[in-house]
């Protein structure tokens, strides 16, 4: 398990199993790195305000507001609230599509590390990644939360 993966699962296995598969995934594609929080925010509401987006997950709110949180914070995270996304991302280490997806794929879900999160981020992934890094993120997972009970084709 990464660093980030031991730091911030918090004994949530699915969590530090999602997180795991993430930083594989990206070893294998390195994501892409916002140069700015402008440009970061710019591209958020970008994704939030798309027909793909009211498409793919049509309960999801269409509003987000982007927050930065300082460099000393230890992760970035996302919540929906009063109708609306609410996503922070810590100052300059987060600022990846990996974190973009993740936190945003608790939008989309409106839920934690599960299945409806785990099918949203490829989603997301897809989309912002291109679909072999969403589908080495598909494989990684596959072999850390084998399917239960669900499609994990599309996860």
């Amino acid at each position: 398990m990464s660093t980030r993966s031991a730091e911030t699962a918090g004994g949530d296995a699915r969590a530090g199993a999602v997180y795991a598969a993430e930083d594989a995934a990206s070893a294998a594609f390195p994501p892409r790195r916002y140069r700015t929080f402008a440009e970061l925010r710019t591209h958020v509401e970008a994704i939030v305000c798309s027909d793909w987006w009211a498409d793919t997950f049509p309960g999801a709110p269409i509003e987000v507001h982007v927050e930065r949180r300082s460099r000393t914070a230890t992760f970035s995270a996302a919540c929906r609230r009063d109708g609306a996304g609410i996503l922070w991302f810590v100052d300059g280490e987060h600022w990846t599509a990996t974190a973009v997806c993740h936190e945003l794929g608790h939008v989309a879900s409106g839920s934690g590390h599960d299945a409806p999160f785990r099918n949203a981020l490829v989603e997301l992934w897809r989309r912002e990644c291109g679909f072999p890094a969403a589908t080495e993120l598909c494989a990684q997972l596959n072999s850390r939360l084998p399917a239960t009970g669900h499609d994990a084709t599309t996860w």
